[in-house]
């Protein structure tokens, strides 16, 4: 016989209300001088500075061996024959067969208006590192970043906006194999081109950094030409962003992000996949601050490096994912309130490394196919996918923040779970269009009762989504639990995995919310017209066939009256 699964089904009513959208924040036509990175107080303070996506806006198209050696082309001689590393910033989409390449941007505002980008130029105009890919092979040209403009859809100075979406792969035998461990980033950014003393930033003939020639302050630029700097902007309130992308080799695993609320169309597009992502950007608290070595916490000491009270320590710079065991550690330190506050709109792969727990491995695909997405506004979470408790049936995911912005406001929280139908169904063991959940934000084993915490939660059998805002942070654990529309329980499995083709009498009793004492007599009965489904032998039902069961569960005491229920079981493979 066949494996199969067995759910008890009854009726649970699961409310959601309307996801509460969190609004950009409005504000002053921002300089290079704004957001600029702490400097040291001196000998013997270590530093933490955590200002999301900034690697993003540091980096440019390259070339490098493994060693980190800089290559003029896939074709250079100095590294033929090698492994190589290539960082590509796709340019835009010119015909209707390229790929690799930004196909679109697009915005809709509060009252419904929906604008269209016009590609307005390259900034700069060509990189130092750039290079022409190889879309035979799947690797991507890599170009500057894209300015877009949107009509109708103003920031807080101008209607400009930045596109920086960039694919990061290693090439095995030198540009001639289609690259291997693929890292997708995107993003958005609100930008002013200003003049000033700024120089490209420069590739290092060896390593992986860049060199910041830029005589004016930089930290806030999108990105740099010779001359200008275009910076960033705060995004218009309440306005959605969508970016399309057209990819030769389409993301896998989990994407993770700093958008709000997101809607994902993911399709064939010739030889390509189509990846677009509408989303709402979302407010995320930086933290950049100086502590003496020997007076912050034991926490905040670990990971840096040969810091002592007679050393120049440097900065630590953990970037979202991972960031929050270090926004924790270091709360006193900084006094639990941001360094700023400002709109973020990207997302990104996670990483193979990041992918290694195992509590979603017996339901995902690995690194086969996409799995889901994951976005939120705290300044750090827990890198990788949420983890999975089999037993209460719940995904949970650590996040972490400043209780507070610069000027003492709350900073409220937001977070998104998406992923496939089948995924949760397997997860829970059930059917993908019979998964629903709940929410709940957790406080050190405290689960919150804040009155402005809003979930929405929906499943169309292709996604299970789940989206929460309004509540606040310190470093709580966002908890989905999983259940069945239907009320269908599914049968324990056993150690090794596998699914049991039976169920005693005790524990159906106990799925039937049955007191079973000791010395109770327990029987079951399934009725002539289900006896082709399942089948009563030595107070075991035996499941037989796929489909529904009824069966009665019958407890007898000597001293109360018998007590049973009869149940609905959903046999499925």
């Amino acid at each position: 016989m066949k494996s199969v699964r067995l759910m008890i089904t009854s009726c649970i009513l699961l409310t959601v209300s309307n996801a509460l959208v969190m609004p950009a924040r409005a504000g002053n036509t921002y300089t290079g001088a704004d957001f600029a990175w702490p400097d040291s107080p001196g000998v013997g303070h270590l530093g933490l500075y955590i200002d999301d996506d900034i690697s993003h806006t540091r980096l440019m198209s390259t070339v490098r061996t493994q060693s980190g050696q800089l290559c003029t082309s896939l074709n250079d001689a100095a590294c033929a024959n090698q492994s190589l590393r290539t960082y590509s910033i796709l340019p835009r989409c010119e015909t209707d067969v390229q790929k690799d390449c930004v196909e679109s941007l697009g915005a809709t505002t509060s009252q419904g208006v929906a604008s269209e980008g016009v590609f307005s130029r390259y900034f700069p105009e060509r990189g130092l590192g750039d290079f022409e890919g190889n879309p035979g092979m799947n690797i991507p040209t890599g170009a500057a970043p894209s300015i877009f403009t949107l009509p109708g859809v103003s920031h807080s100075d101008g209607n400009e906006y930045m596109v920086i979406a960039s694919v990061n792969g290693v090439t095995p035998t030198g540009g001639v194999q289609a690259p291997s461990s693929i890292t997708i980033h995107a993003s958005v950014y609100p930008v002013k081109v200003l003049a000033g003393s700024f120089m490209r930033n420069t590739p290092l003939e060896n390593g992986f950094g860049v060199s910041h020639r830029s005589s004016d302050k930089w930290g806030n630029c999108a990105s740099i030409a010779d001359g200008y700097c275009a910076a960033r902007q705060d995004f218009p309130a309440n306005t959605k962003f969508s970016l399309s992308l057209r990819l030769s080799t389409p993301p896998k695993g989990w994407l993770h992000g700093r958008i709000f609320s997101p809607t994902v169309t993911y399709e064939a597009a010739g030889s390509s996949t189509r990846l677009k992502v509408d989303a709402t950007p979302v407010q995320v608290a930086a933290v950049a601050t100086w502590g003496k070595y020997s007076e912050l916490p034991e926490g905040a000491k670990r990971g840096s490096m040969n810091c002592s009270d007679t050393s120049n320590c440097g900065q630590m710079n953990p970037q979202s994912g991972g960031a929050h065991t270090s926004v924790e550690a270091w709360r006193s330190v900084y006094g639990d309130k941001a360094s700023w506050v400002r709109g973020q709109w990207m997302y990104q792969t996670l990483a193979e490394n990041e992918l290694a727990d195992g509590s979603l491995a017996s339901c995902t695909s690995g690194a086969s196919k996409f799995d889901g997405f994951i976005t939120t506004n705290a300044t750090g979470y827990a890198a990788g996918p949420p983890v999975f408790d089999p037993v209460g049936k719940s995904l949970s995911y650590v996040v972490a923040a400043p209780h507070t912005d610069a000027a003492g406001g709350l900073i409220v929280g937001t977070y998104d779970l998406m992923m496939r139908s089948e995924l949760a169904a397997c997860l829970y063991g059930a059917n993908a269009n019979d998964i629903v959940g709940s929410v709940s934000v957790v406080y050190d084993t405290v689960t919150a009762t804040t009155t402005d915490f809003k979930t929405d939660v929906s499943n169309d059998g292709t996604w299970f989504k789940v989206s929460a805002s309004g509540f606040h942070y310190s470093m709580p654990t966002i908890k989905t639990t999983l259940s069945s529309k239907s009320g269908a329980v599914p049968i324990a499995k056993s150690v090794s995995g596998a699914i049991k083709k039976s169920i005693s009498a005790r524990t159906l009793a106990v799925r039937a919310q049955l007191l079973v004492s000791r010395g109770d007599v327990l029987s079951l009965r399934v009725s002539k017209a289900w006896v082709k489904k399942c089948t009563v032998s030595r107070q075991t039902l035996r499941i037989l066939k796929t489909g529904t069961c009824r069966v009665t569960v019958r407890v007898e005491s000597r001293t109360s009256k018998p007590r049973f229920r009869t149940m609905t079981l959903q046999v499925v493979k």
